[in-house]
């Protein structure tokens, strides 16, 4: 064995495991300091076990527990036998227990642990994800299949795409919704078109898995995350009204519609994590690209385009898109109401797009997302 020294002192020499150790046990069962890494299950103890509670609703102590990239969830809350099978792209990741126990040349001991993860790649459930009731109001195009992996393969003699097909080297993902909300959604009227794999287009009344506050959390923890009202911006946000803005860029997108998909080109592109710590209103054809966070409600009148996740914690309403033919390429979450209102004459045209959205750093170290020490 060998000493590892530490501040405050070493811990004990290591004993092999074989043959075993002929030197008495510190516990009487343990006679070496360990690291164990362990997958979690739901505990049968609080507070331990996740869901609230540790048996119930198809939930036991035994049940693998998972990371969505905002919560952990009890797999079979997800539908599925274990972490593993996270769908397709993954929509979570195993979450583990990494528990260290040490001993002291003294005979003291002391056992730490804490659960990591890795972000899981950010998947929705639909183009557009809301929380609230979502009122439908003039034009408005949504395209549910993922322009990522998704290429329209017949038309019909008016030129809509009757047939969809796989992208060379992808397969089709067609399991979006386009509006997937956890309350009600409007009757769509004849300026309305919604395109999706599932039937119907719309899903309403569905349980809400998005945890807004960690969401949020999960983008401005980041050093990288530029705040409006820093610099290159330097807004006035008071009383969490944040005002309204022409012309705003959050990111140059890549040249649209883009092309190829999995790897846009276009001249000045670069993408931008923005943070807008209240209600937003932005006009006069703002773009973007990356992640744009509003902590409040967000207006948009006139046209946008954007290529990436737009998380808006309150209301947001589209009034009017411009003249843009598409004005996001990716997901929009709605932490409230999404009202969209064309009243102006304008457009508001969304498609899903997998590859717009952000994804997680591999290069980074798993998140942590709890630590403790234990009594024993």
């Amino acid at each position: 064995g060998q000493n590892c020294v530490m501040a405050g002192g070493s811990y004990a020499p290591l004993v092999a495991e074989d043959p075993p150790s002929a030197n008495p046990p510190y516990l009487g069962t343990v006679n070496y300091k360990w690291v164990r890494v362990t997958a979690k299950a739901n505990g049968a103890t609080a507070p331990y076990y996740t869901n609230g509670n540790a048996n119930g609703g198809g939930v036991n102590p035994g049940t693998q527990i998972c990371w969505n990239g905002s919560s952990e969830v009890p797999a079979s809350k997800l539908g599925v036998a274990n972490c593993a099978l996270g769908g397709a792209p993954p929509a979570w990741n195993p979450v583990y227990q990494l528990t260290s126990f040490a001993v002291t040349p003294t005979g003291s001991t002391r056992m730490l642990q804490m659960e990591v993860a890795q972000d899981p790649p950010l998947s929705t459930h639909g183009a557009v994800d809301s929380q609230d009731h979502v009122t439908l109001n003039g034009k408005l195009d949504i395209n549910a299949y993922d322009y990522c992996t998704c290429k329209c393969t017949a038309f019909d003699n008016k030129g809509n795409c009757t047939q969809w097909g796989n992208r060379p080297g992808k397969t089709c993902d067609p399991s979006k919704y386009a509006i997937y909300a956890a309350g009600s959604v409007d009757n769509p009227n004849g300026s309305e078109t919604f395109v999706s794999g599932q039937n119907p287009a719309i899903a309403q009344n569905q349980p809400w898995t998005w945890d807004m506050d960690s969401l949020i959390a999960r983008y401005t923890s980041d050093p990288n995350t530029v705040n409006v009202t820093q610099a290159p911006y330097n807004w006035s946000c008071t009383a969490g009204d944040c005002g309204g803005h022409s012309g705003a860029t959050f990111g140059v997108p890549p040249t649209m519609p883009p092309s190829p998909p999995d790897n846009p080109a276009g001249a000045g592109q670069y993408t931008q994590t923005t943070y807008v710590p209240g209600n937003l209103q932005i006009t006069g054809g703002p773009q973007g690209n990356g992640v744009l966070i509003v902590n409040g409600d967000l207006d948009i009148h006139g046209g946008l385009e954007f290529y990436g996740l737009i998380i808006v914690k309150g209301v947001i309403k589209f009034t009017g898109g411009g003249s843009s033919q598409v004005n996001v390429y990716g997901a929009i979450i709605a932490g409230q109401e999404s009202l969209v209102d064309n009243v102006l004459g304008g457009s508001a045209v969304i498609d899903y797009d997998y590859c717009a959205l952000p994804q997680p750093d591999k290069t980074k170290p798993p998140r942590t997302l709890a630590f403790r020490e234990l009594n024993f």
